[in-house]
């Protein structure tokens, strides 16, 4: 098993316990209940099954080789050469302001905060806390055109998998990206959505084109009485679907996403 087919979602490894049941236990318990031989979905390197279990476990190398938490570790080495002020789930006090995700009472109607119960262990799986800015600043380094991502190091980390077959979330996997191909190219990016908040990045490396979109509602209810308009402060309409191209100058950010922070990049299972 590689550092590779963990990234990648390749290492046949499960996803890994829900949350609730993660935060009762040690990292270490965790990854010899999940990551031993007896619980592989398939040989490694052979087919392909989303797995935050082996983020859990890339983290924990990530922590081993630098000797820092795995929080300081990306502060020092990713977040704040990019520019990024950091901020993960269960910060008692962030450095910046985040918004809180949302989510529809089917009874009311309405729309209550969301609280986000990712454990701590599970951070590398998806912890950070990013606006669309950041989102955009990241995606900027994996088209290779900043001094942060060695041009070389992008691409590897954008070249697709032979195992991660086309499936329904992208039409391949690199190491930690999503594949999509539209009209003649492959864009890479990810998608995450937790409890009540969503995130989208699409990264065309060819043009250096970046579509970030961040928001911290889930969808409206059926009645319509609670609107994403109502959610984010400013109109819903607006932004092309995650996977249409936008053809405008990189960086760009959707106008729509007010909201300073939301969850990402926890991906949909």
């Amino acid at each position: 098993m590689t550092v590779r087919q963990l990234l990648s979602h390749t290492a046949g490894l499960p996803t890994g316990p829900d949350s609730d049941t993660a935060a009762a236990t040690t990292a270490a318990r965790y990854l010899t209940a999940v990551c031993a031989d007896r619980d592989l979905l398939f040989a490694p390197g052979t087919d392909f099954s989303y797995s935050n279990a082996g983020y859990v476990a890339a983290g924990r190398l990530v922590e081993t080789v630098t000797g820092m938490p795995w929080p300081e570790a990306m502060r020092a080495l990713l977040l704040e050469p990019l520019g990024i002020v950091p901020a993960f789930v269960g910060d008692a006090a962030p450095a910046r302001p985040v918004a809180a995700g949302h989510a529809v009472n089917t009874a009311t109607g309405l729309a209550v905060p969301a609280r986000q119960n990712l454990a701590p262990l599970e951070a590398p799986a998806g912890a950070l806390l990013a606006s669309a800015r950041d989102l955009a600043a990241l995606g900027n380094a994996l088209t290779g055109r900043s001094d942060v991502l060695p041009p070389a190091v992008a691409k590897e980390m954008r070249r697709a998998e032979t195992a991660a077959r086309p499936g329904t979330l992208a039409d391949g996997w690199g190491a930690g990206l999503a594949l999509f191909h539209r009209d003649g190219r492959v864009w890479c990016g990810h998608d995450g959505n937790a409890q009540g908040t969503s995130c989208h990045l699409r990264v065309d490396p060819e043009s250096g084109v970046v579509v970030a979109f961040t928001g911290n509602a889930g969808a409206p209810p059926r009645s319509g009485a609670t609107s994403p308009r109502n959610w984010a402060g400013s109109p819903a309409s607006g932004c092309p679907p995650a996977r249409r191209s936008w053809t405008g100058a990189g960086p760009w950010t959707c106008p729509t996403a007010r909201a300073p922070i939301a969850t990402a990049p926890r991906p949909t299972a």
